[in-house]
């Protein structure tokens, strides 16, 4: 008995070449996960593979480029055909930046690519609801086109962007070989979910002899465990018992339910999109490249500018108060001795009529001379208690 219930298991899954295409081919209800068991199959085989072309520079950029692009395909089928144009477009249009003089076309060239990626990101993940706004705004009703999404769009899109803009402003120089960049941008650790990485710190690491020590390797495995953890044991198991339940038929629950299934939303976002990042750079780093460290620096130089730019900007600002301050200081001492100069003339007008009245004879020459000699002492007087000189000697003028 026991033999014929092997024979049968063995009869329902025996293995065919058509079974084997089926399973290495696209569907589009289970693309492929670095979760799935597919993907552990593939990239133990990949993973030998790639290890014994370690010494061969050109072979193991295509190796990983090919390798790469079939992760893609089984992602999101023939729209892998939109990720190799854009590698193209983008590769060419660097090379022409690279041999160009002229600012303004340079500029052109930059606009051009801008407009490529921007534009089929615009069209494959929001002509749908730009369509639907402006239609609602006229007071229509937009009928929804099925557009399929593509994976990881937004990661490879602005990942080409930022490889332009670096060759623009001078900060690397354009990769010579097509496939190299392809391989920058394809690079299937970081195709689907990131993160980003920059090419001027990506590059390097493409030429090096890919060593991995038995301390590399350990900590790879371990991140590649704890994003396993993260997606499949939390992240699935909160979506599918939990929170999807609650979103489902929220009036069924309470109201510190549906709160919980809030906080349960954010915690299977966050344990999603950090269990595949770990997976990814767990993975890369078994083939010798550290997207951690490139993700690391990139946030430090960041860290670096901004600070800069903070000190920069509390100079500026204390420069600025320091003039306002001097000048405000000028404009006060003017306006003070602007006062005293009012001030002595008032008293001016007002010692010289009393002189007239206090001395005798004023109509006749000693008269006006002792008229004068008065009031030169007055005005001594007046001014040596405004300025607090005491005592003045008024009597040792002649």
């Amino acid at each position: 008995m026991e033999y014929n219930i092997l024979r049968d298991w063995l009869s329902n899954h025996q293995f065919t070449w058509e079974k084997l295409g089926d399973i290495l081919t696209y569907h589009h209800n289970a693309p492929i996960l670095f979760s799935s068991g597919l993907f552990f199959f593939l990239f133990i085989g990949f993973l030998m593979i790639y290890m014994s072309l370690r010494k061969h520079t050109l072979a193991r950029i295509i190796y990983v480029t090919l390798f790469s692009l079939y992760f893609y395909y089984k992602s999101s089928g023939l729209w892998f055909g939109l990720l190799v144009f854009t590698a193209t477009s983008d590769f060419l249009i660097a090379q022409c930046i690279s041999h160009t003089t002229s600012v303004l076309k340079r500029k052109l060239f930059v606009t051009l690519s801008l407009c490529i990626n921007l534009g089929m990101l615009g069209y494959f993940k929001y002509f749908n609801f730009l369509g639907e706004l402006f239609t609602m705004a006229a007071g229509g009703e937009w009928l929804k086109m099925n557009i399929f999404l593509p994976v990881g769009i937004s990661f490879f899109t602005f990942q080409s962007i930022s490889y332009v803009i670096d060759v623009y402003r001078g900060r690397i120089q354009p990769l010579g070989r097509w496939i190299d960049y392809v391989f920058y941008v394809s690079f299937f650790p970081q195709l689907v979910a990131g993160p980003i990485v920059r090419a001027r710190d990506f590059i390097p690491q493409m030429y090096k002899n890919p060593t991995v020590t038995r301390s590399e390797f350990g900590e790879g495995l371990f991140l590649i465990l704890c994003g396993l953890f993260k997606k499949t044991v939390i992240s699935d198991y909160i979506s599918m018992n939990f929170v999807d339940r609650i979103f489902d038929a929220p009036l069924l629950y309470t109201g510190v339910e549906n709160l919980l299934g809030v906080y349960g939303y954010a915690l299977q976002i966050y344990c999603d999109f950090s269990g595949y990042s770990d997976m990814a750079i767990g993975i890369a780093r078994e083939v010798a490249v550290d997207l951690q460290r490139i993700a690391v620096d990139a946030h430090q130089a960041l860290e670096s500018r901004v600070e800069q730019r903070f000190v920069e900007d509390a100079v500026d600002e204390v420069e600025r108060d320091v003039v306002r301050n001097d000048r405000l200081f000028e404009q006060a001492r003017e306006d003070q001795e602007d006062a005293r100069a009012e001030h002595l003339a008032c008293d001016h007008d007002r010692v010289l009529p009393d002189l007239r009245d206090e001395i005798p004879g004023a109509d006749d020459r000693a008269g006006h001379q002792l008229r004068k000699e008065g009031y030169i002492k007055r005005v001594i007087q007046y001014v040596g208690q405004w300025l607090d000189v005491f005592p003045v000697n008024v009597n040792g003028i002649a």
